[in-house]
């Protein structure tokens, strides 16, 4: 994957240790931003992007699956693709690390590889999760088993861990 990405070999030395995630959106193939509907990633290539103090500027990934799921909670209202399907990027990470409660912003970002998750991920924004909460069709308890049946253990966990978290937002908001 080096030979693919560009990379040199100092380059490559210079990830942070360990692998970050990040979800993304699934639009015609693609793997775009959820945020801003035109970032582009796929596994091997490179990104970059400057990280600023005051979200002004970076790119967000997250330390486990299950934080990276749980920023998809998080995001605006005024996301581009809150309703497309989501893929779990592994990725490794390059340059200052700036925290925002669980995000963190970097300089560079080399996708590793890419895990489609079931399309019971849908909503990107935590309102959203919440309206389809609402609706009488939705069951929170059941949205996450068919990622709850992945063969991929630490998107199992990150399941079951959104799962807990969903339910108990939609239990709060029927009652």
């Amino acid at each position: 994957q080096l030979r693919n990405s560009g990379l040199s070999l100092a380059d490559a030395m210079s990830f942070e240790p360990g692998d970050f995630y990040k979800v993304v959106a699934l639009v015609e193939g693609r793997l775009l931003s959820i945020y801003d509907g035109a970032t582009e990633y796929a596994v091997g290539r490179l990104l970059r992007e400057r990280a600023l103090p005051k979200h002004r500027g970076g790119l967000y990934v997250a330390r486990s699956p299950q934080e990276a799921l749980w920023a998809t909670f998080t995001l605006p209202q005024s996301c581009k693709l809150p309703w497309a399907p989501r893929v779990l990027l592994r990725c490794h990470v390059q340059g200052p690390m700036l925290e925002y409660r669980g995000k963190l912003a970097v300089s560079a970002l080399l996708v590793l590889s890419a895990t489609p998750l079931s399309a019971a991920f849908g909503g990107a924004s935590y309102a959203a999760r919440c309206r389809r909460v609402r609706e009488p069709q939705a069951r929170p308890e059941l949205a996450f088993a068919e990622a709850s049946r992945s063969g991929n253990r630490e998107v199992r966990e990150a399941a079951r861990l959104v799962s807990a978290a969903a339910s108990t937002a939609g239990s709060a908001i029927l009652s």
